[in-house]
């Protein structure tokens, strides 16, 4: 078997260090910024009839933000607009564009030329979230200059970089997933039997529970934290969850993108080893004998098919249709933490039926490994500022 692991450890470096490469030979426009113009963001109160100073970014409750750009000095500079979502872009008055899940670069002088100069700027979308949108005036570098010098920049799209991150990651995880299968198919088609997976009868399954710990059962770990950061990354992202002042899960680039990915990853990989330590401490301490194997790796696959539902579902939306509602992508965001406590429910009634202890000592077994930490995720996930 160790052939096949210094063969697997040699494909994934290989697949790894192309997407690398990839990723730093995909560049954009390089910008110094000028002035964040989020400073003078405004809305309207219709309760006083005036316009107010937006402060409170979380928990916005309205449909548009308000701004001026009117500084002599930006006229040789360039407006930028970046959005996740979909934003409708009015100056003066004037529809000027549509963003979704976009960046929107104009010039302030083609701005004057079109409708007047100083410029009032208003984005609008039936649920606008401040926390997820930056605006602000830039500056090209002097390579960029050079570049552009015979192009004529007037209203310049520049095109998001999650495409290009979603088809690379999508791409990275059937590489992976083809690897694995192709090296270990026994134990590949062990995790994803989703008969077993859901069946309240516990069977004796010696290929997966002789070793939890083993190299072989390791890359199966980086997978799982690799298919679930990007369910999340996703998710984030195009729900519009996305904030700029969380860090882990707001990226511009597609090398940013990358490496937010593979943080995240290591997150829950570190996540899966607090687990195992966790359920193998509290079934010592409640004297629980094999339940250890048992529990862990119900816990990983379960989990393995629903993540791998759910990101089916994130794909079905994202390229069936062009422009999908980020309400959409929320609800697959709830619908993941309902699955999440389906797979409690489901762990904790296998463990029910291959046990002969009291139920007092099992309740509490479950509390610790299960409930306690699918609590601590829940408030996670739904107790922030969006």
């Amino acid at each position: 078997m160790r052939p096949n692991v210094c063969l697997v450890i040699k494909t994934l470096s290989f697949i790894l260090s192309f997407f690398v490469l990839q990723s730093l030979a995909i560049g954009a426009i390089d910008t110094v910024q000028v002035k964040d113009l989020s400073d003078e963001w405004v809305y309207y109160d219709s309760w006083e009839g005036v316009y107010m100073p937006l402060v409170e970014n979380g928990i916005f409750q309205g449909n548009t933000i308000h701004f001026e750009c009117e500084k002599k000095e930006f006229l040789d500079y360039y407006l930028r607009v970046i959005s996740p979502g979909e934003v409708t872009v009015f100056i003066n008055n004037r529809l000027i564009y549509g963003i979704s899940n976009d960046t929107l670069f104009m010039s302030v002088n083609e701005i004057k030329r079109k409708v007047g100069y100083p410029a009032t700027i208003t984005l609008y979308a039936p649920n606008i979230v401040p926390s997820t949108i930056s605006t602000d005036i830039v500056r090209l570098s002097n390579e960029s200059l050079d570049q552009l010098a015979d192009v004529p920049l007037t209203f310049k799209r520049e095109v998001s970089s999650f495409p290009d991150f979603f088809t690379t990651a999508i791409i990275l995880l059937l590489a992976c997933a083809a690897v694995l299968y192709n090296y270990f198919p026994r134990v590949f088609a062990e995790f994803f039997k989703a008969s077993k997976a859901f069946s309240f009868r516990e069977t004796d399954e010696n290929l997966l529970k002789s070793k939890p710990v083993s190299q072989i059962n390791l890359f199966f770990y980086l997978f799982f934290s690799l298919l679930a950061a990007l369910v999340i990354l996703s998710l984030t992202h195009l729900g519009q969850f996305t904030s700029s002042s969380s860090g882990l899960f707001f990226f511009e680039s597609y090398s940013n993108g990358i490496w937010e990915w593979f943080k995240l990853m290591l997150i829950i990989f570190v996540w899966l080893v607090v687990k195992f330590i966790l359920v193998s401490n509290t079934s010592w301490l409640f004297q629980l004998g094999g339940f250890v194997n048992n529990h862990f790796y119900n816990y990983i696959r379960i989990n393995f098919i629903m993540l791998i539902g759910v990101l089916l579902a994130i794909v079905i939306f994202y390229f069936t249709y062009e422009t999908p509602n980020t309400s959409h992508y929320r609800s697959v965001f709830f619908f993941g933490y309902a699955l999440m406590g389906l797979q409690v429910v489901m762990v904790s009634l296998k463990l029910l039926t291959v046990s002969s202890f009291k139920k007092v000592h099992l309740f509490s077994y479950l509390c610790t490994t299960e409930l306690v930490p699918f609590g601590i995720l829940l408030s996670l996930g739904l107790n922030q500022p969006y």
